[in-house]
């Protein structure tokens, strides 16, 4: 006979380990909504500098410049979208239906030790999934933030090139 307590470290660090890539999955949407919404607050924040910044006479801003205006601006979109490609629905897998009708039909007499062993196979299967699914998330997160620096840098660069060399037009 099997020592009932056999498989229990592992049953435990297993469940341990799920509960920390659920909270890893909750942590990346989190930060993959906050980066569309903070992009959507620099994008407020690049319009109204815009306004203030208006010149009593038109400025002419030659193409080069309006060029890196472009490519911030394009930065700035590539952030939202990568923010919110993080943030879809991973699958991951979980027992289904039928596993868990299992359990309470066939399964039900098992041992103590058998049944732990198998809770712990498909937690084992569910961490894999989940992991795989953070992972690529945690990529798209941060290309969305290195996007969204790239945007502050060149919008930067571009509103003082355009301050120092604003000449009026005509």
């Amino acid at each position: 006979m099997s020592d009932p307590q056999q498989g229990e470290a592992y049953a435990d660090y297993i469940a341990s380990e799920l509960g920390e890539e659920h909270r890893r999955r909750d942590n990346l949407q989190g930060r993959s909504q906050w980066l569309v919404s903070s992009s959507a607050v620099l994008l407020t924040l690049m319009t109204g500098i815009a306004v203030f910044t208006q010149f009593s006479q038109p400025v002419a801003v030659p193409g080069w410049l309006q060029a890196g205006y472009v490519i911030a601006l394009a930065a700035l979109v590539a952030a939202v979208a990568a923010g919110i490609w993080a943030g879809r629905a991973y699958r991951y897998r979980v027992a289904d239906g039928s596993t868990l009708s299992l359990m309470l039909g066939e399964h039900w007499g098992d041992d103590h030790v058998d049944a732990r062993n198998l809770v712990a196979k498909l937690r084992v299967a569910e961490i894999a999934s989940l992991r795989h699914g953070n992972n690529l998330m945690a990529k798209w997160v941060l290309a969305g933030q290195v996007s969204q620096l790239s945007f502050v840098v060149l919008f930067t660069i571009s509103a003082l090139l355009t301050a120092a060399a604003a000449t009026p037009a005509g």
